[in-house]
């Protein structure tokens, strides 16, 4: 019998490529998430600070106003283009 812990769910290279995008200072520590199924750990997810947490959001709000200022059919464009 093996312990279900003992092994990685997802392999960390292929989390961290999934990881890869997200923005955090790195001083909030992580998080082990594990599969209910097994009950093996799933991912390490970092944890934002405060800080992180309004860089994002300031950012959030600047990248908005230049989207909102795009022409309604170039956003639309965009989105179908995601779509498909």
């Amino acid at each position: 019998e093996t312990d279900p812990s003992a092994t990685w769910a997802l392999e960390p290279a292929a989390s961290a490529r999934l990881l890869r995008g997200l923005r955090h200072g790195g001083a909030g520590g992580e998080r082990v998430v594990a599969t209910p199924l097994t009950g093996a750990p799933l991912v390490a997810l970092p944890l934002c600070t405060l800080d992180d947490v309004a860089t994002a959001v300031g950012r959030a709000r600047s990248v908005q106003r230049a989207w909102a200022a795009r022409p309604l059919t170039e956003r639309t464009a965009l989105l179908h283009r995601v779509h498909d």
